[in-house]
């Protein structure tokens, strides 16, 4: 039996675990989230996300950066996420 390649995915939860990895600076990354409970093969979803790694120590995922307006399109339902 032979064993050719093996390769090693790397799944981000978050921007802290992206830092902790060396990835320092502030900018759009790929986090994976598990969503699916029951299916742990394809329970994963990619998203595009922008991470604070300057401020406060970094690792920060960041949402909005005007809850204001957060706050008013979600009571609109208006949404870009």
């Amino acid at each position: 039996m032979m064993n050719f390649f093996q390769a090693t995915l790397l799944v981000y939860k978050n921007c802290a675990e992206l830092y902790k990895s060396g990835k320092k600076d502030n900018g759009l990354y790929i986090i994976n989230l598990y969503y699916v409970q029951d299916d742990p093969v394809d329970g994963f979803r990619e998203f595009e996300v922008y991470c604070d790694q300057t401020t406060a120590g970094g690792g920060w995922t960041v949402f909005s950066r005007d809850l204001m307006a957060l706050w008013i399109s979600s009571e609109l339902g208006v949404t870009t996420i």
